[in-house]
């Protein structure tokens, strides 16, 4: 029986484990071999971040069943009111969209804040009400109430260079933003007609598809894809 290590890249080569990570192919003798040894690493707990109004803007518990005590504050805190947040597939990485310079606050995580990665080279320009990871954690995007409205980033510990911009641009200021579940759309809610504007996405923005033939009505405040 083989096991793997969730993240881990499948190879012929021998595995290697460390408290933080393992990676490769990894028989069932081999886990219990490296568990009883203490260097297994073990399963995330369970995590529940809210983004609130009043300092410290974040707040994060275990959870299992409930709330466990509140983890410890970052050190570094966001800068404003939290609007939305998000953690990366790996569970190690969660983000913070926020109304003040930077607009976006990125920490590492692992039972807790880490030192916040730093800010990207190209900030937002203004206030930033969502944030999202794609499903690979390789990418990640945070909405703008100016142009572009959208602005996406390398992800792999900290921002790459930013992507080019759509060519069409959502319409008016970003307020939500998801990648479908296979990492090949993304989608921005947004302020003005047509409320919502969908992409094709591969390392950076496709042609935007065509406007659903029935608009919502009003302000687009959220959007999501199912699974």
């Amino acid at each position: 029986m083989s096991m793997r290590y969730k993240g881990s890249v499948i190879s012929a080569t021998a595995p290697t484990v460390a408290l933080g990570a393992a990676s490769g192919v990894w028989t069932l003798v081999q886990q219990m071999q490296y568990r009883a040894a203490g260097v297994w690493p073990q399963p995330n707990t369970p995590v529940i971040a809210v983004a609130h109004t009043t300092t410290p803007y974040i707040s994060t518990y275990p959870w299992s069943a409930g709330f466990g005590t509140k983890y410890a504050n970052p050190a570094t805190l966001p800068t404003g009111t939290g609007y939305g947040v998000a953690f990366n597939s790996a569970d190690d990485t969660i983000a913070l969209a926020h109304p003040s310079s930077p607009f976006i606050s990125t920490y590492p995580w692992s039972a807790g804040f880490g030192t916040k990665y730093a800010n990207p080279a190209t900030l937002p320009a203004s206030t930033s009400l969502s944030v999202a990871f794609n499903p690979s954690g390789t990418a990640i995007a945070v909405t703008s109430f100016v142009s572009p409205y959208i602005l996406t980033y390398p992800w792999s510990a900290g921002f790459g260079t930013k992507y080019a911009d759509p060519a069409t641009l959502p319409a008016g200021a970003g307020r939500s933003v998801a990648f479908n579940p296979s990492g090949t759309a993304i989608a921005v809610a947004h302020n003005t007609t047509p409320f919502i504007s969908n992409y094709p996405w591969s390392a950076g923005f496709g042609t935007q598809y065509a406007d659903p033939s029935t608009l919502p009505t009003n302000t687009g405040s959220s959007v999501a894809f199912s699974n």
